[in-house]
């Protein structure tokens, strides 16, 4: 199945996420691990692009897709997880910038997300609409034609299954770099 391709940077920055959680977990499993070392690129990665993965996520991904009943539990499910790891951010920060004197919470400053996801727009559908010869039909025109929607079911299932399953997965993986970097932000308290 191919992705979307305007999913292609958030499942991108959920990658860079996972690979730090991973390089973390190594470090931490080899046993010869500084963790405050990790700190500055935690900070980092928040600061640059998880904070605004959070906010299109929010104000774009979670409103769509709480239109299916199906998935509105699993959006409050997300909604709540992003709140505790903005918690977990801002108190591994404050630590941070209690120790070391510098820091911050990373609420402020960074020029916009990298690669991060954007909607610059929405567009009608252009597709001319089907006609359909019913001359009985009271909205047939003088040629006994009736303008139909152009809406292909078949289509739209196809990118309604296809739109699920990158939410999915891209659920998944956000999912398993929440408990990584979890993990490693209680280390670091």
């Amino acid at each position: 199945m191919l992705r979307d391709p305007s999913l292609i940077p958030l499942s991108r920055q959920h990658h860079r996420a996972l690979a730090l959680c991973v390089r973390i977990d190594r470090s931490l499993k080899s046993g010869a691990t500084d963790l405050e070392l990790w700190q500055p690129e935690i900070d980092e990665q928040f600061r640059q692009e998880i904070r605004f993965h959070f906010e299109a996520e929010e104000a774009v991904l979670f409103p769509a897709a709480e239109s299916y009943s199906v998935l509105a539990g699993l959006v409050g499910e997300l909604r709540a997880e992003h709140n505790e790891l903005r918690r977990h951010f801002a108190l591994a920060s404050a630590r941070a910038a209690g120790v070391g004197g510098a820091g911050g919470a990373g609420g402020a400053g960074g020029a916009g997300p990298q690669g991060g996801v954007k909607v610059t727009g929405v567009v009608e559908d252009q597709t001319p609409n089907r006609l359909v010869y019913d001359p009985s039909h009271p909205d047939a025109n003088a040629q006994g034609y009736v303008s139909m929607p152009n809406v292909n079911p078949v289509t739209e299932m196809v990118d309604l299954i296809t739109a699920s399953r990158s939410y999915e997965a891209n659920v998944t993986a956000m999912q398993t770099s929440k408990q990584m970097f979890t993990k490693t932000l209680d280390l670091l308290r």
